[in-house]
């Protein structure tokens, strides 16, 4: 529907980010046909952005994890539950339990539901994201730089162990380059 609504407002065939399409990015991937959209341009923005080996890993309705090795190729990722979706899930489940804002409580050691329930989704997060990177910078067998995109990215770089750099932009950066990539002259 989308690409029928993008031709007839513009005249022109849009962009698909699927199968077929140029990234640049070498991949060692089993079935890249399989990566979401959103996942290849964070792999095209930071391929042209940051020195290989690195680790994207982007906030959004999942949390993504994007893994490129010291060759500059992409060899796979993670994906997990993102925090919102956990917060909502939370609250759906549990009858006394109300949605909470998103944010890191002043102590892990909630004193009420809300700051107990920020501690579990927000601080749980953070836990669950540096668990992770641990376990796959040992897979890596070296260090990588953290990228952090999506939302409140800033907020959530700052409460990993792991040096992490917020970059808001990163895919919509990617978004870009994939159609200078494909751009047909």
């Amino acid at each position: 529907a989308w690409v029928t609504a993008t031709r007839a407002l513009t005249g022109r065939r849009p962009l698909v980010v699927g199968p077929g399409v140029k990234t640049g990015v070498k991949m060692r991937y089993n079935d890249p046909g399989e990566l979401g959209a959103d996942r290849v341009a964070d792999l095209v923005a930071a391929r042209t952005a940051y020195t290989a080996p690195f680790i994207v890993v982007d906030l959004g309705t999942t949390t993504n994890f994007e893994v490129v090795d010291e060759g500059g190729s992409f060899v796979g990722g993670i994906i997990a539950p993102g925090v919102k979706l956990s917060a909502k899930a939370l609250s759906d489940a549990a009858a006394q339990l109300a949605m909470v804002d998103l944010k890191a409580p002043a102590s892990v050691v909630g004193k009420n539901t809300r700051e107990a329930m920020q501690a579990g989704v927000v601080m749980g997060e953070v836990a669950r994201i540096d668990g992770l990177l641990d376990l796959v910078l040992a897979e890596l067998g070296c260090e990588a730089p953290v990228v952090v995109t999506g939302a409140d990215a800033d907020a959530m770089a700052a409460l990993l162990r792991h040096g992490a750099r917020a970059d808001q932009t990163l895919t919509l950066r990617g978004l870009r380059r994939l159609h200078e990539l494909n751009r047909r002259r």
